[in-house]
């Protein structure tokens, strides 16, 4: 007996076609804006604008798409330098990568040239951030410091031991206040300026994950690796709210309206109501451990097997 699958075609943004099976769900199938070939990204970053998407793999390569070029560009290829961390200029024009080789590159997408070469760093740089001016970056790696870096003369501006391994990083709107997720669970906020420590934020008991400055950055939300996502305020450093996912996790992203995506252990995408705690639906992403939200806080992209494109608000919609 012969078993046929069918499957729908839904878009094309890359150098296959996108096609979704029956098991996905009708709102899923309309939430997914697209799918690429098999690639299992390295890391994950979407534009300012929300036009491209730009990824690292384990051979050394960065790729960027956009909505008008169904292909992918390779801007930058070096193989002893596997980029783990990726971020874009506020104008798009130029990305940022981190890498194995505990070194941090400034690549100008149109002449895929690299631009600068920012050393210091002893081991994996784990994430990097533009400052809203582009005018300076800020970076935090395995070597336990978070680092400032100056994007004209390519110098180091200031290091800051973290006492623990730092993990990932996020710059609020006006480019004066960091903060960085440490390996030992901890939330430091520094004067993005001075490098100077201003509030440390005590709760998750394993290595976080993703930190995020919400709500005109007044607040600040955060994942950790022991299933705790937590939300604080700014200003008092207190914590607010504490979202307990039952599971293990390795990516979380968080929305602007109080929805919660997280990417467990066993590569599972859940979203979550931040306020209620309730689990609100589940995709499956094909091992899924990066979860990264443009900045509409509406679109997300998942990396796993694929990356995936999609729309929290279709997604959610009954």
């Amino acid at each position: 007996m012969k078993t046929t699958v069918m499957c729908w075609a839904v878009a094309l943004w890359s150098t296959s076609i996108i096609t979704l099976c029956p098991s996905s769900s009708p709102a899923q199938q309309k939430a997914l804006l697209a799918e690429s070939e098999a690639l299992f990204p390295t890391c994950l970053a979407c534009s300012v604008d929300g036009k491209s998407v730009a990824f690292g793999t384990h051979d050394g390569k960065v790729h960027v798409w956009t909505w008008k070029n169904p292909k992918s560009s390779v801007v930058y290829e070096n193989p002893k330098a596997i980029p783990m961390c990726v971020q874009f200029s506020p104008n798009g024009e130029s990305i940022l990568i981190g890498g194995l080789d505990n070194s941090i590159r400034l690549i100008d997408v149109k002449k895929r040239a690299e631009t600068m070469v920012f050393t210091g760093h002893q081991e994996t740089v784990w994430a990097v951030a533009f400052r809203p001016d582009a005018k300076s970056i800020v970076s935090t790696s395995g070597d336990g410091t978070v680092r400032a870096w100056d994007c004209i003369t390519g110098k180091q501006r200031y290091a800051v031991k973290l006492g623990s391994t730092g993990n990932c990083i996020a710059i609020n709107s006006d480019g004066k206040l960091l903060a960085c997720g440490t390996g030992d669970g901890k939330v430091m906020l520094f004067d993005a300026n001075s490098g100077e420590l201003t509030k440390e934020l005590s709760g998750h008991s394993q290595r976080v994950v993703e930190v995020t400055f919400l709500d005109a950055d007044k607040l600040l939300v955060s994942g950790g690796t022991e299933g705790i996502c937590r939300e604080w305020n700014v200003e008092s450093g207190k914590e607010q709210r504490v979202l307990n996912t039952h599971s293990k996790i390795r990516g979380a992203g968080f929305s602007s309206n109080g929805k919660t995506i997280t990417a467990d252990v066993d590569g599972n995408v859940r979203m979550w109501d931040f306020a209620s705690g309730k689990e609100m639906g589940s995709l499956l992403a094909e091992k899924t451990g990066i979860v990264v939200f443009g900045t509409d806080r509406n679109t997300f992209l998942t990396g796993g097997a694929t990356i995936k494109v999609w729309n929290l608000a279709l997604l959610l919609k009954k």
